[in-house]
């Protein structure tokens, strides 16, 4: 029974996790939804008679071990996709920034040579008001 209670709380932190770091635009939407897949299958493992957890013996030191290390992983790959996510999302933002200097480079090398073409129809007005 407490490894169903353990699984039900376990899944609706995720669940909880996953919302508050998708809305405060820490994790993208694909990773978010793997999360809360995730968490919607730990509490319906923990809910409905599939598995039985009764079989496995979870007292003792071996089954606290386990469950150590099992959230200790949970914690490393959910920490892993925040940052994945967080990568992303810089990413994103510094194309756009590449593509809009690209576009400001793009215009001032138009000015430029609009400017040179005035440069230019001067002196040649200039030289030919010289040779009269």
């Amino acid at each position: 029974m407490q490894a169903r209670v353990a699984l039900i709380i376990t899944g609706l932190v995720i669940l909880l996790i996953t919302f508050l770091l998708y809305t405060g635009r820490k994790l993208i939407i694909k990773i978010a939804m793997f999360w809360n897949v995730f968490g919607l299958a730990m509490v319906v493992l923990g809910i409905l008679p599939i598995w039985k957890p009764n079989n496995i013996n979870l007292e003792g030191p071996f089954g606290w071990t386990v469950a150590v290390l099992f959230y200790m992983v949970l914690i490393g790959l959910f920490s892993f996709s925040v940052h994945l996510s967080q990568s992303i999302n810089r990413e994103k933002e510094l194309t756009m920034h590449v593509s809009l200097l690209n576009q400001e480079n793009q215009k001032l090398l138009k000015e430029m040579a609009e400017v040179r073409d005035l440069l230019n129809l001067k002196e040649i007005n200039s030289e030919g008001d010289r040779r009269d």
